[in-house]
């Protein structure tokens, strides 16, 4: 299954959440910002072309361009906090002076998604979600100004937790067989805009197609083509966004066919690449 993007009604929310083991957790991106907070004692999470090794506690931020899945254990219960929230729910709270979404909008090239508070920040952190769950369960008048006043305190701490930089090379996976994976990942994330094929991949790292495509799809639970089409379909709704054409964007992004790229556009988004784009023009 390739990417889908995920609607949210709701410009704030929380969900705290249990699956079993086995969870076929699904490769996604939505137009939306998400504080992910990790619940289960060790598993794996994929952004982009980056694969975390992450822990109970963790923090992962993703915005609306990360494209990311979770790869939860497959013998444990898979246990995780979220909380979702669009820009406009604190549109007035910003200041000339502070930025409160910091975190998701001024990145650099090598950001790195991850952080590990120390108990006492992860206690803090528990804490205002508990208030934002709260919040948001309560009939009271000023149920929504305590939503954006929780969230608004979660924000300034995450701020202040990503100020400090972090070395992403730290916290991805470091077993041979995911350094490979790691390495074609790169390998096509550099070569994206171009035309990528296994036979050419497979002569690259010097690996028959179907063990690339075994050792991939155990790594990152998807085929090699799965990957390429959800890393080339993000790029376009980038393009798209920068006012770029339906055209240009496609081409851009490394679809050589326009008809293929509006029906993987429309079949993943659920809107033509045309509709999306007015949609941000407007």
């Amino acid at each position: 299954m390739e990417p889908a993007q995920e609607i949210f009604q709701k410009p704030f929310s929380l969900n705290s959440s249990i699956s079993p083991p086995g969870f076929p957790a699904p490769w996604h991106w939505h137009e939306i910002n998400e504080i992910y907070i990790c619940e289960t004692e060790k598993m794996h999470y994929l952004v982009g072309n980056i694969l975390y090794e992450i822990y109970r506690g963790d923090i992962l931020l993703f915005n609306s361009l990360d494209v990311h899945r979770a790869l939860p254990p497959e013998t444990e219960n898979y246990a995780r906090k979220m909380v979702l929230f669009q820009d406009t729910f604190l549109q007035n709270w910003n200041t000339t002076d502070y930025e409160l979404f910091a975190c998701f909008h001024h990145r650099k090239p090598d950001f790195c998604h991850y952080r590990s508070p120390n108990p006492e920040d992860y206690e803090k952190l528990l804490l205002l979600f508990n208030k934002g769950m709260e919040a948001i369960e309560s009939n009271h008048p000023a149920s929504q100004l305590k939503q954006q006043m929780i969230l608004t305190e979660i924000l300034i701490f995450l701020n202040e937790i990503y100020a400090v930089p972090v070395d992403r090379k730290d916290h991805l996976k470091d077993l041979s067989e995911e350094d490979f994976i790691q390495d074609v990942l790169l390998f096509i994330e550099q070569r994206i805009r171009d035309e990528i094929t296994l036979p050419q991949l497979s002569r690259e790292f010097g690996i028959s197609v179907n063990s690339l495509n075994g050792k991939f799809k155990k790594i990152t639970r998807m085929t090699v083509h799965q990957f390429i089409i959800q890393r080339r379909l993000q790029l376009a709704c980038i393009l798209l966004k920068q006012g770029k054409s339906v055209s240009d964007s496609a081409y851009d992004s490394g679809f050589g066919d326009l008809s293929h790229f509006i029906r993987c556009f429309k079949a993943n988004i659920g809107t033509t690449p045309r509709s999306y784009a007015l949609a941000y023009s407007v």
